[in-house]
């Protein structure tokens, strides 16, 4: 799932005016379904939660930048080698390809 977001800027390097334009754009590349349901995301009506791993893909005048704060395809093909039995466990990690950003 995307959205997406303009962001206008009025600043440039030397102090002068300058109108750039950004687009944001909010990526799910993972999913956590913890027990506890709105105690972890504040909406839940089960059991489970939702919890989602954000990314964020800007578009800016020099290129593209990726905030990835998801699970790796590493993580996905061996997680209990990169992820504690513990961290795995409670939060319930989905570990699924669909949910992967690959570049």
């Amino acid at each position: 799932m995307a959205t997406q977001a303009n962001i206008s800027k009025s600043t440039n390097q030397s102090g002068s005016a300058k109108k750039t334009i950004m687009k944001i754009h909010h990526l799910n590349c993972g999913c956590m379904c913890p027990l506890g349901g709105a105690l972890f995301d504040g909406f839940s009506r089960r059991l489970s939660a939702h919890l989602v791993c954000h990314c964020l893909l800007i578009e800016t005048e020099q290129g593209l930048v990726l905030i990835d704060t998801g699970f790796g395809l590493q993580d996905v093909q061996s997680p209990y080698s990169r992820l504690s039995s513990f961290f795995i466990n409670f939060n319930r990690i989905q570990f699924e390809l669909t949910w992967k950003l690959i570049l």
